[in-house]
């Protein structure tokens, strides 16, 4: 079964349950559906997650597929009234000869429940979907074709998020990655540097989406049901798997709709603002001066001043105090960007006023 992973001391939680909530069916049609299993939302996780989560009316477009052995479990593992897209970038020539994944294809195509397409790229759904809506959309263990191109699958993955967000706006985004490319807590020993991985939260964040779980890909019982990692991300003529076991599945969805659902984000990557204060003779406590400063920046967002710390000081010739200060903002229900950080960063300096160092004291 899918685990939980649990957040580090500063950000833990869990999500929220939200029952008879409305979710979308894949024509648009709202339908009641519950998220009752707050150890997991992830469908593709595991066959069980797939048979928990993908129910009768729903609809499911799998991007990506190589040779389609995960669709294909993925639908057989799916409830039988699921509506299953699954979808590969390759053509069908491409499939049959490079990932040599016809009988998949085929044997998938046969099912009532699913339905198979070649030449869908994942960063452009909502062009070829302009008409479809989906409860949720897949996408296993996204690639560059080459070594060592940081940003470029940061783009793609970002790219992928927001095309999904489009056809699925009230429903799930799920994305597997290799160990440590997510950079939460989720990817244990493998975690790397943040800024050497592909930053999923902010991926999702930049697109309005809410990282609301990172839950571990149970590689082995997939494998279990004709799962097979292939890839061709060194190029089509040197096919080498992905580092499939240990893999983490990302769960994302709008940020609106996760305040609907009452969904919470354990993986949310602070932001910090320095600034630099004149000291007052009226007032001993600067840093308390701060935080009031951008707490009432934030206005009515459920975002945090999470910490307030004093890095520098000094005292200029004719004796004045500047002080400098390191502000954290955190939030478990607000997707940060950068821009709307900097926008409250803006609007605090302006609220401290005189204070603020560069503006001459009175």
């Amino acid at each position: 079964m899918a685990t939980r992973v649990v957040a580090p001391a500063g950000a833990r939680g869990t999500a929220r349950r939200a029952r008879g909530a409305l979710a979308p069916r894949g024509r648009g049609v709202a339908r009641r559906a519950s998220v009752e299993d707050a150890s997991s939302l992830s469908a593709s996780a595991s066959p069980e997650a797939a048979a928990a989560r993908a129910r009768g009316g729903d609809a499911i477009l799998i991007c990506g597929e190589g040779d389609f052995s995960f669709a294909l479990a993925f639908a057989e593992a799916a409830s039988a009234t699921a509506r299953v897209v699954a979808t590969s970038l390759a053509s069908r020539e491409e499939v049959v000869a490079a990932w040599r994944g016809g009988d998949n294809a085929d044997a998938l195509a046969r099912r009532a429940n699913a339905r198979v397409e070649h030449g869908v790229d994942a960063t452009a759904l909502s062009t070829t979907y302009a008409t479809e809506r989906f409860d949720r959309v897949l996408f296993n263990f996204p690639h560059v074709s080459g070594k060592g191109r940081m940003d470029a699958n940061r783009a793609l993955l970002a790219a992928y998020v927001r095309e999904a967000l489009r056809v699925a706006p009230n429903g799930f985004v799920e994305c597997a990655l290799a160990p440590g490319q997510g950079g939460t807590i989720a990817d244990g020993d493998r975690r790397r540097e943040y800024g050497n991985s592909w930053q999923c939260y902010a991926r999702g964040a930049e697109n309005g989406a809410l990282l609301v779980e990172a839950v571990r890909f149970e590689d082995a019982a997939w494998r279990e049901r004709g799962y097979a990692s292939r890839g061709h991300w060194r190029g089509l003529r040197a096919e080498r798997g992905f580092l499939t076991e240990g893999g983490v599945v990302h769960v994302f969805c709008a940020e609106s709709r996760a305040r609907e659902l009452g969904l919470e984000c354990d993986h949310c990557v602070p932001f910090t603002r320095d600034v630099s204060v004149w000291a007052s003779a009226d007032d001993d406590d600067s840093a308390s001066t701060v935080r009031r400063a951008f707490d009432l920046a934030r206005g009515d967002f459920d975002a945090r001043v999470s910490s307030v710390e004093r890095i520098d000081a000094w005292r200029d010739d004719s004796g004045r105090t500047s002080e400098t200060f390191r502000v954290e903002y955190t939030s478990r229900t607000v997707a940060l960007t950068r821009a709307r950080v900097n926008a409250w960063n803006d609007a605090a300096r302006i609220a401290l006023g005189d204070r603020l160092r560069g503006v001459a004291p009175t």
